[in-house]
């Protein structure tokens, strides 16, 4: 009976002992995460979400897009603000200086929304969501095409034969992914002057001949 007692006591104790121990871990976690909002930038969480897409995507025209607006976005005024200082005033001071049309602010909203929240899951911050309430109204208007800085990106990663097709697909208002990933040999029709934008490659998920 005597030794069942201090059996009994032992678990008692280790439970208690363990029980300890998670609290303490909770508390130096919970700690190190507060220090970490403090310190980490909205550039530094950026570039950890641009590592953990690239782990996902590999490589593609997917990945090149996300690298291309996530290199703006980290280098642009939002960059250098800590994660506990970045609030709903600070990215619509980034928006209103940006001269770029509602559609691009639309999607680098999405984007900025999309790493704030890869944040959150991965303990970065905890901070609830401060772009819940910016809204941008779509204008009525053609489909962005490419710019002309992209347009000579694209030129200078293209073969001598493509840059007359590359020209004409900037005006079908095509994004850059889309050019990229398109399959030439296998898309292009010279008879009927046609080129297939694969479901595989078209953002919108739907083939298209044009």
């Amino acid at each position: 009976k005597s030794n069942i007692n201090i059996y009994d006591e032992y678990h008692e104790l280790n439970s208690k002992l363990i029980e300890f121990k998670t609290n303490i871990r909770n508390v130096v976690t919970d700690y190190l995460k507060s220090i970490n909002q403090n310190r980490i930038t909205f550039s530094n969480l950026v570039n950890e979400y641009v590592l953990m897409n690239s782990k996902l995507l590999k490589s593609g025209p997917s990945l090149d897009t996300t690298k291309s607006i996530c290199k703006i976005l980290a280098n642009s005024s939002l960059g250098s603000i800590t994660l506990n200082q970045l609030g709903k005033t600070e990215i619509e001071s980034y928006f209103n200086k940006l001269k770029v049309s509602n559609r691009t602010k639309i999607n680098r909203l999405r984007r900025i929304r999309a790493i704030l929240t890869y944040g959150r899951k991965a303990g970065f911050t905890t901070n609830p969501d401060p772009t819940g309430l910016i809204k941008f109204k779509l204008e009525n208007s053609d489909p962005e095409t490419i710019t002309t800085l992209q347009l000579v990106e694209l030129l200078s990663r293209t073969k001598d034969k493509l840059i007359q097709c590359i020209i004409i697909l900037k005006s079908y208002g095509l994004r850059t992914s889309e050019v990229l990933g398109i399959d030439y040999a296998k898309s292009l029709n010279l008879d009927k002057q046609t080129l297939l934008i694969t479901n595989d490659v078209s953002k919108t998920g739907r083939s298209n001949n044009i």
